[in-house]
């Protein structure tokens, strides 16, 4: 939990710091490419504000504290119990040089994924050629042809919402933290190498780059991939940003992603013994197995709470804040004319509460990753709302559930019967439906 509070959610929101703050000053200037970066921007920014909730939420909630806590709990017990102490003495002790070892290459995995995995565009066509190189290589000219297809249809796909100018700017940034911030001995030589002929002007070395790579231009790559796979292959070899990114991968793939899958690997099997340890320690007291990333039912009940001292927040929102946080043409903050009008006529229909247009609320529902849009049923099995969020200091449920915090949020059905009905003008669909009242 430390590391990940001390190490690998830092260097991820830091990472989309860079690539955030292009994109909506991009966003902001320009409609294309607003509308061309609207999804990838939500993408980008739902990681980051689940690290920024979570590191907040362990920090309000003492998480660490509390954990150590145990531990302490459960080593005074084994030096009180030699059998126990003869099979689960050794664990704490493992757990702490395991993570200590660990962490340098952590850092540096956490760095890549971020660098290369999310935050630069172009080393997707990179490394999507590269799987396309070595399918002729293993599976020849019938295996590459079968192949060019759909490699052609994604990369149209890809540069009918791309902005070379944008992600260059964004490779300059995140480039310079990754190639300063990452221990130099788990970084590529050549690169390293290049990196100090352009003296550290990341701007320099970016605009090179995309200046000379044949993935700047979309045209002249599609004429290689509809030619022979020997000229697509030659041409490749040359290409300073197919260069990089491979270098990148390899250096990745052979001195860091080895090392953490062996670290993982053993701390997992000394999660098993500790859970086992505090079960055979602790009898009396309840254990809960880790649901992350399964198909479950979580139950709550709606319910307000205080992030921090002075500030409480209640269990539920209207359409009055929806329209506190209207800001003409902003690329969040929009509000449609017609539901400007139907909030100024508070015309809500049977959907509204007292002159009120219910929108959200919040509940105590244990829920996860891959859970938005699941239904929330009421204590009758009746359709209330639909889950999709949590709070900022929820998000760190996933590591550390804390009762007085943790919040899921969801929408209200009344709200979405009121869109489809008097916004969308779908009336038709709700005639469809049984409405409890």
């Amino acid at each position: 939990m430390n590391q990940v509070l001390e190490v690998t959610d830092p260097i991820r929101v830091g990472m989309r710091d860079i690539s955030l703050g292009h994109i909506g000053e991009a966003m902001r200037k320009n409609p294309e490419t607003k509308l061309k970066y609207a999804s990838k921007q939500s993408g980008i920014s739902n990681g980051w504000k689940k690290w920024r909730g979570e590191m907040q939420g362990l920090r309000k909630a003492g998480a660490i504290g509390k954990k150590q806590h145990v531990e302490e709990q459960f080593d005074e017990l084994l030096r009180d119990n030699s059998e126990l102490n003869g099979k689960f003495g050794h664990l704490l002790q493992d757990f702490r040089s395991t993570y200590s070892e660990m962490e340098p290459f952590h850092r540096a995995r956490t760095y890549y994924t971020e660098a290369v995995g999310v935050n630069v565009e172009l080393f997707r066509v990179a490394f999507r050629l590269a799987r396309l190189v070595r399918t002729f290589q293993s599976q020849g000219e019938t295996g590459y042809q079968t192949n060019i297809e759909p490699n052609l249809a994604a990369l149209n796909s890809f540069y009918a919402e791309y902005d070379p100018g944008l992600d260059q700017k964004i490779f300059a940034g995140i480039m310079e933290k990754y190639f300063t911030e990452v221990n130099a001995s788990f970084l590529p030589e050549d690169s390293l190498k290049r990196v100090e002929l352009h003296q550290g002007d990341y701007a320099a070395w970016a605009a090179e780059l995309y200046g000379a790579t044949l993935f700047a231009d979309p045209e002249k790559l599609k004429k290689l991939l509809e030619g022979s796979p020997e000229e697509l292959v030659k041409a490749l070899e040359s290409d300073p940003f197919y260069q990089l990114a491979n270098e990148l991968n390899d250096a990745y793939s052979t001195k860091v992603a080895p090392v953490v899958n062996e670290f993982t690997e053993h701390l997992n099997e000394l999660q098993r013994q500790y859970m086992q340890g505090l079960i055979e320690a602790f009898p009396n007291k309840r254990f809960y197995p880790d649901a992350n990333g399964t198909l479950r039912v979580t139950y709550g009940k709606v319910a307000g709470y205080s992030p921090r001292d002075g500030v409480k927040y209640g269990f539920q929102t209207t359409l009055a804040g929806v329209m506190e946080k209207y800001i003409p043409g902003d690329y969040e903050y929009d509000v449609s004319e017609k539901l400007r009008q139907l909030y100024d006529r508070k015309d809500y229909g049977p959907y509204g509460v007292k002159g009120e247009m219910p929108v959200g609320f919040i509940g105590t529902n244990h829920t996860t990753g891959g859970n938005s849009g699941s239904p929330v049923v009421d204590g009758a099995g009746n359709l209330i709302g639909l889950n999709f969020d949590r709070v900022w200091e929820g998000t760190m449920s996933d590591i550390y559930y804390d009762g007085a915090l943790c919040r899921n949020i969801m929408v209200d059905a009344r709200y979405l019967l009121f869109i489809i009905d008097k916004l969308g003008g779908a009336e038709r669909l709700v005639g469809e439906m049984k409405l409890v009242k």
